[in-house]
């Protein structure tokens, strides 16, 4: 087999054998979620990637050769064995050290990841030497072959380092483990919001014998609800709005009608005064009315106090499961919302409103807002 073929061999196995491992590394990380471990690899290929190619050069790739070719002898015949079961010969320790390097690599993914990387810079190291052997041949006009020989005659120098190598990687995913000493708490918080607003609706509707004329005295009540509506303190300019306007044919006593309704919505915030805007609305020609609905006019706001108390809840019990550890509490790590709470709106609603009645009583009550965080938080 020619030397030549044997080191692209070599260079193209260790290269997919790389590939493979980094994959196998980062599916392991990727379910385990270890960051950790996927910073280092990445550090690890870096610098097997910068070493590679610094060992790889081609000023280099020459003398890393001369010893070896030196020592060979010149035959006049070329050896029986076939190229493939030379090179096989050769190279199954490799294929060997993969397949281990990736069945470990399932379980720790930092075996993987620094098999990777030795793969890696075999491979740059290595990628040079074929031209420079080509050179040498086309220069003296030469042929090297390589002739069947023990696969572990060569890697007695280097065996050395493969020990370490694997070492190295068995005990970078204890180190990672003991490093990321955490503990996972859940907080839920429940907290009570007083309703600052209320929302109320109010219709007026009309019957006449024609459509002009049900529409005109809807529009005349309904501008005098709204201007009483406007007057009532607690309703700004943008708290009003007209609802949908309708129109449609009736039939009573044998006779045809028109009947026109229109409505409003209003949101008012003092909410204590609800029963005497439903007065105020009856009076200048309400027919209809709808709530009120009592609610917390900043929800957001009200939600993120309680999202915090939760926080602080999860916290609180994740400091008494480290005091009883003994390991001190650290940051943390992840925070995730379990739920996301809505906040329960307060209902009354006014009975019997009329125009002489007095104000119904309505009591606006609170708003419950629940929130749940899950922290992961870091041991120390």
């Amino acid at each position: 087999m020619p030397y030549t073929d044997l080191l692209r061999v070599t260079v193209l196995l260790t290269g997919a054998e790389a590939t493979a491992l980094a994959a196998i590394t980062a599916v392991a990380v990727n379910r385990d979620s270890d960051t950790r471990t996927l910073t280092v690899a990445a550090a690890w290929w870096l610098i097997a990637l910068i070493v590679g190619f610094y060992l790889g050069r081609p000023s280099r790739a020459a003398d890393s050769l001369r010893d070896t070719l030196t020592q060979a002898r010149t035959a006049t015949s070329l050896p029986p064995e076939s190229p493939a079961r030379i090179a096989a010969a050769r190279l199954w320790p490799v294929a060997v050290t993969a397949i281990a390097a990736g069945v470990l690599g399932a379980f720790f993914p930092g075996v993987s990841a620094i098999a990777a990387g030795y793969a890696l810079l075999v491979s740059l190291a290595w990628h040079s030497r074929e031209p420079a052997v080509l050179a040498i041949e086309q220069r003296d006009g030469v042929k090297f072959y390589v002739v069947p020989n023990s696969a572990l005659r060569p890697m007695i120098r280097p065996l050395p380092i493969v020990p370490a190598i694997l070492a190295l990687a068995m005990l970078l995913p204890a180190n990672a483990a003991a490093a990321e000493r955490t503990v996972t708490v859940k907080g839920s918080a429940t907290q009570k919001v007083p309703n600052d607003a209320a929302k109320l609706g109010f219709s007026v509707s009309k019957e006449r014998k024609s459509r002009g004329a049900a529409l005109h005295e809807v529009a005349v009540k309904l501008r005098a609800v709204i201007a009483a509506v406007q007057a009532t303190p607690g309703i700004g300019a943008g708290d009003v709005t007209t609802g949908q306007i309708s129109v449609r044919k009736i039939s009573r006593n044998k006779h045809i009608l028109f009947r026109a309704s229109e409505g409003v919505g209003v949101v008012l915030h003092e909410p204590s005064k609800a029963g005497e805007l439903v007065n105020a609305a009856v009076a200048a020609g309400a027919t209809g009315t709808r709530g009120p609905d009592f609610f917390a006019s900043n929800p957001e706001a009200a939600y993120n106090n309680t999202l915090l108390a939760a926080f602080d809840q999860a916290k609180a019990k994740a400091a008494t499961l480290a005091t009883r550890a003994g390991a001190v509490l650290g940051p943390a790590i992840t925070i995730e919302e379990a739920t996301e709470a809505v906040p329960v709106e307060g209902r009354a609603s006014p009975k019997g409103a009329a125009d002489t009645a007095p104000a119904p009583p309505t009591q606006p009550g609170a708003s419950t807002v629940t929130a749940s965080v899950r922290v992961v938080f870091a041991l120390e």
